[in-house]
């Protein structure tokens, strides 16, 4: 590990000042006479056509030429060479694409421009990496929405559930300018959220990539940048079911669930100009864009809910399935043993069944005024007996902040900031009840990203590249918190156990009334981080374009499980109003006779069995994995390349700060616990 870190350091000390080639591209060729002989220390310039900004290097002995971290778009290329023609010609460049252009230069005079339209190769001819461009014009034309960048795997007919050609999960890399964007433990891919509006491309790498990759297949994107002209666009979509679609109307409902949905964003971008101060034409550039989304969605919902009778007390006519009414028994009228547990039949006002209102319990009384009242009268022990819809809400935002500028011919940098967050509000399995402090769940996860990138040209012979990236997300799911008429818990508002302090609604459950209960979701929380740092440099030895760099990623992941029934677990099949079977039961056993009593009983006097879960609190993860890798592309002849390259990779075991985690020893066959 040591020797690992010292190596790592010297690396980084010998090549300093780089940025990684991930997102951007090459330009490389071969200058050559009509005979076919190279053509050594030939001066060669490209130009970007959308923002002036030239580059220049020269031949090696082999006439080989290089530029590297090459922004996609269109170019100019020119050469010249005394007492040879003037060569121009324009070309495109794609995210991650070595492209390769040999210019031939004709004997004459070098006032005289050979100029060819387009020099674009069609065909790879140094690499077998197998891979697919989606350009700027194809993301504007598909019809794939604006709610995540992963739609754009959709089109990529090898691409399957975010794998590719079947791979396990986790065999696949996502990158945005030049940073890794995706919790490689987790295999979380909820960073893509960056808006189609700042999208410049987008590949798709899926076989025989380069050493310098650590997954088989790969998927590269690169943001937009500004130009020499101020550019911009604003977009505003809105859907309304209240006009022009036909809405289905369920169960009776007065009116049909809506749906309102806004997305809106605007995107601009141009060179920096500040009047009297600064020109930052064919020097510095910005891009910004901003997108948001907001949608109320209702949606149908039918639930079982105690009747007005039941509210009561009055289980009189209560019928179950097969048409008959189960007898209510009072728990408090039970007898000894060897009268076989006699007990009395709820009455009151000479009715049987109906217990008095006088035994309500605060419990029963505050639910009963919390849930709505049926909206038919249907047999709830059967059938539903309330529709209507539920409500629920989604906002979210993405802006995305980039900044090219060139220091000098030798020093090109760029920013990116992208900030994304989403809030949502949506109905749980069960009821949302009137107080609204249950039924429903909230979630959202903020994101911040950030990548900062340098090119240092050395020579026309060397070259280096570096990125590093940073990342922060927040991801939360949790019940409404909704604070309780009086007291600091629901719990103790309520009088009911709470021996973990929860904050959220008690659960209560198994009311005799199918998806009749108080249930939340239960809560969950995610953060995690980490810093990238990725060095790529380019050395031309005659024939051979050697590539080598270095990887370092530090992760924290703090992960706060699931919190089961922590507010804790109140179930009303506590048999307090049945019969027990004289046989069968035990003071400390009772078995309850069929047909006798009912959970709805049971919580009208209050009588609720419980339980809870101890949950194990927050991991603290922490993990680092480090990388080195060199390639050769030898140009063997003008029609063979050979691509060699060795990639090593150490991921040291995860470790939990606070020693929480635990494992299986084989050969003890034993538990081993890290406290």
């Amino acid at each position: 590990m040591r020797k690992s870190i010292i190596l790592l350091t010297a690396m980084l000390a010998a090549a300093t000042c780089a940025w990684p080639q991930a997102s951007t591209g090459t330009v490389s060729g071969t200058v050559q006479d009509q005979s076919g002989a190279v053509i050594p220390n030939a001066p060669v310039a490209i130009t970007n056509v959308a923002t002036g900004v030239a580059s220049a290097t020269r031949t090696n002995e082999a006439g080989r030429y290089h530029f590297a971290g090459v922004t996609p778009g269109s170019y100019r290329i020119g050469v010249e060479f005394t007492g040879m023609n003037k060569y121009e010609a324009t070309f495109t460049v794609q995210v991650q694409q070595n492209v390769v252009i040999d210019p031939v230069l004709q004997a004459g005079d070098t006032n005289v421009v050979i100029q060819v339209s387009d020099v674009t190769p069609m065909v790879t001819v140094d690499s077998g990496a197998v891979g697919r461009v989606l350009e700027r014009e194809r993301v504007e034309q598909l019809p794939i929405g604006r709610r995540d960048l992963k739609v754009l795997l959709a089109v990529m007919p090898e691409i399957e559930n975010v794998r590719a050609f079947g791979a396990p999960e986790g065999s696949m890399e996502f990158v945005l300018d030049g940073a890794p964007s995706i919790n490689r433990r987790w295999g979380n891919h909820a960073t893509m959220q960056d808006m189609l509006d700042s999208i410049q491309e987008f590949r798709v790498e899926t076989n025989a990539s380069s050493a310098r990759y650590s997954r088989p297949a790969t998927v590269v994107m690169s943001t937009k940048s500004g130009t020499n002209e101020f550019h911009g666009t604003a977009f505003e979509t809105h859907r309304n079911s209240g006009f022009g679609v036909a809405r289905r109307r369920e169960h009776g409902n007065a009116k049909p669930a809506k749906l309102v949905r806004n997305e809106y964003g605007i995107s601009a971008g141009g060179p920096l100009y500040l009047p009297g101060l600064y020109d930052g034409r064919n020097r510095t550039f910005w891009f910004t864009a901003f997108e948001g989304r907001r949608e109320i969605t209702e949606t149908n919902q039918a639930f079982r809910v105690p009747t007005a009778a039941m509210r009561q007390g009055d289980f009189s006519g209560l019928k179950l399935s097969d048409g008959s009414t189960p007898l209510i028994y009072d728990p408090w009228s039970t007898g000894s043993k060897e009268s076989h547990y006699a007990r009395t039949v709820f009455s009151d006002g000479g009715i049987a069944n109906k217990i008095p209102i006088s035994r309500m319990s605060p419990l029963a009384e505050y639910l009963f005024s919390i849930t709505p009242m049926p909206t038919t009268a249907d047999n709830p022990v059967v059938a539903n007996n309330w529709y209507g819809v539920f409500k629920g809400t989604n906002k979210s935002f993405n802006v995305s902040t980039r900044v090219d500028h060139r220091f000098s011919d030798q020093d090109n940098v760029y920013v990116r900031y992208t900030q994304n967050r989403s809030e949502n509000r949506t109905p749980f399995s069960f009821m949302t009840m009137l107080n609204e402090a249950t039924g429903w769940t909230q979630g959202g996860a903020p994101t911040k990203t950030l990548s900062v990138n340098y090119v240092r040209t050395f020579s026309p012979t060397f070259f280096n590249e570096l990125n590093v990236s940073g990342y922060y997300n927040k991801y939360f799911n949790e019940p409404p918190v909704v604070a309780p008429p009086s007291g600091s818990t629901w719990q103790e508002y309520l009088g009911l156990p709470n021996p973990f302090n929860s904050s959220y609604f008690p659960m209560i459950q198994s009311l005799g009334l199918g998806n009749y209960a108080y249930r939340n979701n239960a809560p969950q929380n995610y953060r995690a981080a980490y810093v990238v740092i990725e060095d790529n440099a380019t050395k031309l030895l005659g024939r051979h374009e050697l590539q080598f760099g270095y990887h370092y990623r530090y992760n924290q992941s703090n992960q706060f499980p699931q919190q089961w029934f922590v507010e804790g677990i109140h179930n009303a099949s506590s048999g307090a109003t049945g019969l027990y079977d004289a046989q069968a039961s035990t003071p400390t056993n009772p078995v309850q006779l069929g047909k006798t009593g009912h959970e709805m009983a049971n919580l009208f006097i209050g009588v609720l069995n419980y339980e809870n879960n101890m949950n194990r609190g927050w991991y603290s993860l922490r993990e680092r994995d480090y990388a080195l890798y060199v390639n050769d592309v030898y140009k063997v002849t003008p029609r063979l390349t050979l691509n060699l390259g060795l990639r090593w990779e150490y991921w040291p075991v995860l470790k939990e700060t606070g020693n929480v985690l635990s494992t299986y020893d084989p050969r003890t066959r034993s538990i081993v616990l890290g406290q």
